[in-house]
């Protein structure tokens, strides 16, 4: 994967995972400071900011206000499990929480996601949603 490449997924994470571009500024900032594994190294970082959320950005992407519109632990978990990929006991690790607990609240923010997305454009394909189809 290219530097840009990695840069661009480490920032998109951030983002999602602190509900702000401040927040994902700083943790790609730490990230590229800490090196040499950035997208691990924004995670972590993302996941220390403690700073406000911003408000929900007016988006033409109703699965990305929808996950921006999920509580912080939810979308933490719905971001790293769901959309990351990571495994139950990664993402526990890095929460501080049990894996039972990560997939508990990874189901359940899964379905408010979808229940949100839903709700401002009607049913969308996931695929379709995250424009890889």
């Amino acid at each position: 994967m290219s530097t840009r490449t990695e840069l661009n997924r480490a920032y998109r994470t951030a983002l999602l995972l602190t509900g702000s571009n401040i927040g994902a500024e700083f943790a790609v900032t730490q990230a590229i400071e800490q090196d040499p594994v950035v997208m691990g190294n924004a995670v972590a970082a993302a996941l220390s900011w403690r700073g406000p959320a911003d408000p929900v950005p007016p988006s033409r992407q109703p699965l990305l206000q929808s996950v921006f519109a999920l509580p912080r632990l939810q979308r933490q978990c719905y971001v790293l499990r769901i959309l990351e990929g990571l495994s139950a006991g990664e993402c526990a690790r890095l929460l501080g929480l049990s894996a039972a607990e990560v997939d508990a609240i990874a189901a359940d923010a899964a379905t408010t996601q979808a229940t949100l997305a839903s709700v401002a454009t009607g049913p969308v394909p996931y695929a379709v949603a995250l424009g890889m189809a």
